[in-house]
């Protein structure tokens, strides 16, 4: 803006992002018709990219039809590749327009509203796991149990006892394992890119942490 003042010459400086300098315009009360040719094209970006994912989150990933959505939403997850060459009848068909949508299902939140409430459902288990795990170390939910056995010939008795968690935490647990498990497999299988999945260090503490 200063430079703009001393020279009569606006540009859009190419390191600083697209709706903070258009803020700053606003601020001064700059016309943005006033941005040079040169930096035109720089200035639009982030409303070209905007637009874009506009039209990419206005048809559903999961009950939309197949065609240039499902190819958008492939380029956008860097997909478009690995789903095979096989005719829309075929399995090779069917295997390309399920996997870009399951994979956005359980990898993109803001795919769809399908893939919110996954994000919601992970966030919600995850929560519940890491409270039952605190639970399961409170005295309140652990069964102190008697195991010592009489002793018939002797004079001294071993006192044994046995600390059982309640069986509701564990079956919990339970079901927090098979959510975390499925949602691993399903993320596993439709990735457009296995190597990269189980070299991905995140997905290998998910793995551990199962």
């Amino acid at each position: 803006v200063l430079n703009y003042y001393r020279t009569g010459k606006l540009h859009c400086p190419a390191d600083v992002c697209g709706p903070l300098f258009e803020e700053e315009l606003a601020f001064w009360g700059i016309d943005e018709t006033d941005v040079e040719p040169c930096c035109w094209m720089t200035y639009r970006q982030h409303r070209d990219a905007e637009e874009a994912l506009d039209i990419f989150e206005t048809p559903d990933l999961i009950g939309g039809d197949p065609g240039d959505d499902e190819d958008l939403a492939a380029k956008r997850l860097g997909i478009e590749d690995a789903a095979g060459l096989g005719g829309p009848d075929g399995k090779s068909g069917r295997w390309r327009r399920l996997q870009p949508r399951m994979w956005a299902l359980f990898e993109d939140p803001y795919s769809s509203r399908a893939a919110r409430f996954i994000a919601f459902a992970s966030l919600f288990f995850i929560l519940v796991s890491i409270t039952t795990f605190c639970l399961e170390t409170h005295e309140a939910f652990n069964i102190v149990k008697n195991k010592t056995e009489p002793v018939i010939n002797g004079t001294s008795v071993v006192l044994q006892y046995e600390i059982e968690t309640d069986p509701a935490l564990t079956y919990v647990e339970g079901v927090c394992v098979v959510w975390f498990t499925f949602e691993f497999l399903v993320r596993i299988i439709f990735s457009p890119n296995k190597l990269e999945f189980i070299k991905n260090l995140l997905n290998i503490i998910d793995f551990v942490a199962i």
